[in-house]
């Protein structure tokens, strides 16, 4: 009885594998000290930043890498996500497009949608009011 528990547990959290985002914060934001002026007549700004491979991103900056990770820079520090974890139906897979879309497609042509996605739920039975819809 445990083991078998233990399995629809292990299958819960496996489906709802495909929801999870992987984001983390790379790094606090920074500061940097600027001066105008002469010694005199001087002011002082003091500038908040994230680094990003060497480079002073600006708070508020958002971009897309190359590798697909997003990235944000607020004033809690520097937070990248990628698409995640995806689990797939035999015969399918997760592609990721050249617009950083994720895409499931069949694996032996990468170029149709995932045909086991359109079949519908396990024995065709669906919930009055539900509407299912591939994306």
């Amino acid at each position: 009885m445990a083991a078998m528990l233990l399995t629809v547990l292990s299958l819960a959290l496996l489906a709802a594998a495909n929801l999870i985002h992987g984001a983390a914060f790379i790094s606090m934001p920074k500061e940097m000290t600027i001066r105008y002026g002469t010694k005199d007549h001087q002011r002082t700004v003091v500038r908040r930043y994230c680094e990003w491979n060497g480079q002073k991103v600006l708070l508020g900056s958002t971009w897309t890498t190359a590798c697909c990770m997003h990235c944000t820079c607020t004033g809690y520090g520097l937070e990248c996500y990628t698409h995640g974890v995806y689990m797939t139906p035999p015969g399918c897979l997760v592609l990721v497009n050249e617009v950083c879309e994720v895409e499931i497609v069949d694996s032996s042509d990468p170029n149709r949608p995932c045909q086991s996605l359109t079949v519908g739920p396990p024995g065709g039975v669906v919930t009055p009011g539900i509407q299912l819809e591939a994306k």
